[in-house]
């Protein structure tokens, strides 16, 4: 079985280089948890094949329709814990959109900011890129980075979202039952 980096890359170089700008844009996260990272595919047999080798690291997961497309959602074993004191267990992988062509890679991280996202948007509205609208639940703000990678900053966190709107996570364990 691979290990996670072996499967998404360098992950803590892509953490570090995206607190790297997020600092040379003034935007201060050190006192927001880390809800997830994103890894995106460009194709469809990628998406599986990716989907395949990161289910059996985590403990549980979900698979679910989002705007149209699959998306998997994974809570690892083992928290991916970078240099800079930050961790995360969740991983989101989704299927590419037809309409949208994405280079393989990690593309995304969220952050938490809790009930303070009004103030958060206010303060560094001449740095955020824009708002996405996902649903009842979710409206992050983003930024894109100058090395195309992005942020989002959460009112909830993701795993708040997606258990919000009914999904729900399978045992790993019942995923390779299916498989055997």
């Amino acid at each position: 079985m691979k290990s996670i980096s072996q499967i998404i890359g360098d992950y803590q170089g892509f953490f570090s280089d995206m607190l790297f700008h997020l600092d040379n844009l003034k935007i201060n996260v050190k006192n927001f948890p880390l809800t997830h990272i994103c890894y995106r595919v460009a194709t469809f047999p990628e998406y599986e094949s990716i989907r395949e080798q990161i289910i059996p690291l985590g403990k549980s997961f979900s698979e679910t329709i989002f705007n149209g497309r699959p998306i998997t959602l994974v809570i690892l074993k083992q928290p991916l814990v970078f240099k800079e004191g930050f961790s995360v267990s969740l991983l989101e992988l989704p299927a590419p959109k037809m309409s949208h062509r994405y280079p393989t890679g990690l593309e995304h991280a969220g952050f938490f900011v809790g009930e303070t996202l009004p103030q958060f948007k206010r303060q560094y509205k001449t740095v955020l890129t824009g708002t996405k609208d996902r649903g009842k639940y979710s409206q992050p703000a983003f930024v894109t980075l100058k090395n195309g990678s992005v942020v989002k900053f959460y009112e909830r966190t993701l795993l708040d979202v997606v258990n919000l709107q009914g999904v729900k996570f399978k045992s790993v364990k019942s995923y390779a039952k299916i498989l055997s």
